[in-house]
């Protein structure tokens, strides 16, 4: 019987945003979206290990990918979860993929499940998709009969490919132990060797090889004795039979914990009003599973609705108490959906009950459990007050706090404010700053918003701030901190060193932050194509020399372009190398300042031509930084653990248009640069999106823009001294 585990998201949106307190679902503020609830579920068979990896953990740990046409959108995982209210995407259509566990060669107790479904996201709709994750490994298992067992002794098995093996020991056979591989593309064939010990003491061995190995397939090998001979030569009639059989599959279910938001406002911002002006607020709660619990607390309860406490619980309170509080002006409404166990609630609290709160700051906490006992906790803050202006605290992480420069707001308390703005000082000092709001927000209708935009800002440093009006400034301090001026290690390509023989740029792999082509390079004939240089520099000591040449090995050989970037060779696959790019980085640069000569040569290497150069042509160099978000794309032996993974054999290439790339710069030498010094270059750094912090960036110098196509001219140099990052 086909059984699955799954992990849901919920029903419906969370109405949000734009939508208005007598809406039921929000679709998004913005025309030509729609949104998409995924749910995922692994076909797993059952551990008969206690070692092996549970299958509600592999869940918990999967990775989900959205992508388009034009590569990845969305990237989920147990750092970033799967949004329990869906995902917002533009129409169109996409790929959910799901990966979960680890892809190893043989294993005892790991296993890989892959899974990809296609579907279309219709705007101002909810849709909904199942992406189930198969087991991807081919699966093993060993069983000796009692006739085995009387004429061998110590049995083994040994069961693998030409990159992973496991040996089923007598107390592995014993205890029903699988094991679990992933195919080579060079094997597609799994090889046993059965040993053990006759009863004359002889060494027994037997050798076979299941042909042709199939994902989702269990093999059992069954070591089998007919009974009839019992002789030194009974060895002869042992025999290993092996059965395909069907996967055997448990069903374990693993809810998202419920989702609570505000109906027609952001649940993580406190609802501002004068006394006697506040609208009724509602919450929506979104569940995978029924509901059993909803307990709600504030303490101006104990006052407001005469229940002898502050708090009460929706689904087990008394009649009379029910009462109570529906009479002071809280309300709900409770869905439940038989079919799929999804439930909503919505929760109202009228404006006469609101319009009761005293001056000051209210806290509302709501705390739902559902059936599954998920539980989630949610805090709805208002705040009653008769100030002209109130500041807002930005976000620690909002992507609008830059290193040099803060966009900020203050809210509007009472209509008629003027003179809008906000004054800030670097903490632990007296004097303040005083910065009046972009005219275009400068609105005086209460309860709306204005912006400051502060410039000339410290990076990595601590303000302080305030929102002020005409003849009122608020008494609420908030805070936000810039971001650090970040550089790149190893800038000045001071450091080099050696791994195995091949140069890098680093005085250890320990500490190593650029690497180049030099390994494939050497491995084809020992030839350097990046390395240090004393006689042109900047500044220092050496400068980094990238000289593009044609590395032959017994008569093979391909063109490889001089070339040093952010990352790390990770290896050689045949004649071409897997690059792994880009490192750690959490800043925002404007532009990238360097110092280089270029040399061309005359293009004398044409494999493929993407940039229309043609042989006879003079070579062109490059230098390129991309600064990206935390979406890595996938790859499929590195995963997601490289921002991009390069692979010149396939031409799985970077692209500036990559949808994880947020700002890309670059320099194009069409010539040489002249003279015989390093010439200083600005790189300005163009951001596509603005509303992303940094999480990686990558950096690439090379002495042939065309060699990732084994394109160029043998003997372009490239001289680079002293990158840094302007902001």
């Amino acid at each position: 019987m086909k059984k699955l585990l799954t992990f849901s998201a919920a029903l419906i949106g969370l109405a949000m945003g734009s939508c208005s307190d007598d809406a039921k679902y929000d679709l998004g503020n913005v025309s030509g979206e729609g949104r998409v609830m995924i749910r995922t579920s692994l076909n797993a068979d059952v551990a008969k290990s206690r070692a092996i990896t549970p299958v509600d953990e592999l869940a918990k740990d999967a990775m989900i990918w959205i992508s388009n046409e034009k590569g990845l959108v969305r990237r989920f995982d147990a750092s970033n979860p799967l949004p329990t209210g869906g995902v917002t995407l533009l129409a169109g259509n996409y790929t959910a993929e799901v990966w979960a566990g680890d892809s190893v060669p043989a294993s005892f107790d790991t296993r890989w499940f892959k899974g990809m479904e296609k579907f279309t996201v219709v705007s101002g709709s909810v849709s909904q998709v199942t992406v189930v994750a198969a087991i991807a490994n081919v699966v093993t298992s060993v069983v000796a009969d009692k006739g085995a067992k009387d004429v061998l002794s110590d049995i083994t098995m040994t069961i693998g490919h030409k990159t992973g093996s496991l040996e089923f020991t007598p107390e592995l056979i014993e205890n029903n132990a699988k094991g679990y591989f992933m195919m080579p593309s060079i094997d597609k064939n799994l090889a046993w060797t059965l040993k053990g010990t006759l009863s004359t003491g002889e060494e027994f061995t037997k050798t076979g090889t299941i042909e042709n190995a199939r994902p989702k397939t269990e093999y059992i090998l069954t070591v089998k004795h007919d009974g009839g001979v019992t002789s030194p030569v009974g060895g002869a009639f042992i025999t290993v039979e092996i059965q395909e059989a069907t996967i055997v599959e448990d069903e374990f279910t693993i809810n998202a914990a419920p989702a609570i938001s505000g109906i027609g406002f952001d649940l993580s911002q406190p609802v501002i009003a004068e006394p006697g002006k506040f609208a009724k607020k509602s919450l929506w709660v979104a569940a995978t599973s029924f509901l059993k619990r909803a307990e709600v607390r504030c303490d101006a309860f104990t006052a407001l609705l005469g229940i002898g406490g502050n708090d009460f619980e929706i689904f087990g309170m008394e009649p009379s108490v029910e009462s109570a509080v529906n009479a002071a002006g809280i309300h709900w409404t409770y869905t439940t959906h038989d079919d799929t166990r999804f439930s909503e609630l919505k929760l109202t609290f009228d404006k006469e009950l609101l319009n009761n709160l005293p001056s000051g700051e209210h806290q509302v906490s709501v705390t739902i459990t559902d059936e599954a006992d998920k539980t989630a906790t949610a805090t709805m803050t208002l705040m009653v007050s008769d100030a002209l202006v109130m500041t807002d605290q930005v976000d620690a992480l909002a992507p609008t706090t830059w290193a040099t420069k803060a966009t900020l707001t203050g809210t509007v308390m009472k209509d008629g404010a003027t003179g809008l703005g906000i004054q800030y000082r670097k903490q632990g000092t007296q004097q303040w700053t005083q910065v009046a709001a972009d005219e275009a927000t400068s609105r005086a209708a209460a309860n709306s918003k204005y912006i400051v935009t502060l410039t000339g800002l410290e990076p990595g440093a601590t303000y302080e701030y305030q929102s002020y009006c005409d003849d009122f400034t608020s008494s609420v301090t908030c805070t936000f901190t810039t971001e650090s001026a970040t550089q790149l290690p190893n800038s000045g390509f001071e450091e080099w060193g050696s791994d195995g023989g091949v140069v890098i740029p680093a005085a250890s792999t320990a500490d190593q932050f650029w690497d180049s082509g030099n390994h494939g390079a050497y491995k084809a004939g020992k030839a350097v194509l990046t390395e240090r240089d004393g006689s042109i520099r900047h500044s220092g000591s050496y400068s980094a020399r990238l000289t593009s040449k044609y590395a032959n090995l017994f008569g093979i050989g391909k063109f490889a372009a001089g070339n040093i970037f952010i990352g790390k060779y990770l290896e050689t696959d045949g004649m071409d190398g897997v690059l792994g790019w880009g490192r750690d980085f959490q800043s925002r640069p404007r532009a990238l300042r360097v110092w280089a000569k270029y040399t061309p040569q005359t293009i004398n290497r044409v494999q493929s031509n993407p940039r229309n150069l043609k042989e006879g042509d003079s070579d062109q160099g490059i230098i390129y930084i991309a600064i990206l978000n935390g979406n890595n794309k996938s790859d499929s032996k590195y995963g997601t653990q490289w921002p991009c993974v390069i692979r010149t054999k396939s031409t799985q290439l970077f692209s500036k248009d990559d949808p994880n790339v947020i700002a890309y710069g670059e320099k194009l030498f069409t010539e040489a640069t002249g003279g015989d010094s390093l010439v200083e270059f600005e790189i300005p750094i163009e951001y596509y999106d603005t509303n992303t912090k940094a999480v990686k960036v990558i950096c690439v110098a090379s002495a042939s823009v065309g060699g990732d196509y084994f394109t160029g001219g043998e003997g372009s140099q490239l001289y680079i001294d002293d990158f840094e990052l302007i902001y």
